[in-house]
C-alpha cells in the first residue's frame, strides 16, 4: 500500500467531488477488491492477485481494514500492496459504490461485479489462503 495511502484518498475524493460531510455513517465503509502484489519475508514467494480486498472509511477517509492472504508455501500471513494506480482506481470504485448505495433507485450495490475492467472473471483463487475467505470456514469473497 503507498505510505502516502491518506493523501491519495483525500485526493481522490476532492477530484470526485465526494465530501466527507456528506457520507451517511450506515454507507461510510466500502469495500472493494482490486489487483495487490504480495512478497512472502519467510520463504522470499512473490505473487499477485486481483481479489485483493481494501475496506475504506470516506468520512474518515482511511484505510480501515486490507485483508490479508496467507504464502502458498509456508502458510504466513501477508498484506498485499498495491501499485498507485490500482490504489487510486479501487478509491474511485468505493465512491462510486458509496453513491449507489445511497441511491434509492438503484439495484446495483457493488460496481465491480463482472471481471476486472471488462475482462471475464477469473476462477476463484484458495480461499484457505484468504482472510476475506475466512482462511476456507466462511463465505467466498468471489461470491455475493
Amino acid at each position: 500500500m503507498p505510505v502516502d495511502s491518506e493523501d491519495i484518498i483525500r485526493e481522490v475524493m476532492a477530484e470526485e467531488g465526494a465530501s466527507p460531510a456528506e457520507i451517511p455513517d450506515h454507507s461510510k465503509r466500502q469495500g472493494v477488491r482490486g489487483y495487490g502484489q504480495s512478497e512472502c519475508e519467510n520463504c522470499d514467494r512473490t505473487w499477485s492477485t486481483y481479489r485483493a480486498h481494501v475496506v475504506f472509511d470516506l468520512q474518515e477517509q482511511v484505510v480501515a481494514k486490507i485483508y490479508k492472504q496467507k504464502c502458498k508455501r509456508c502458510k504466513q500471513e501477508h498484506v498485499p500492496s498495491f501499485p498507485e494506480d490500482e490504489f487510486t482506481v479501487m478509491i474511485e470504485k468505493a465512491i462510486k459504490q458509496e453513491k449507489l448505495f445511497r441511491d434509492p433507485n438503484s439495484t446495483l450495490r457493488k460496481v465491480d461485479e463482472g471481471g476486472r475492467r471488462g475482462r471475464p472473471q477469473r476462477p476463484p483463487h484458495e480461499s484457505k489462503l484468504c482472510e476475506k475467505c475466512g482462511y476456507g470456514n466462511g463465505k467466498k469473497c468471489w461470491e455475493r
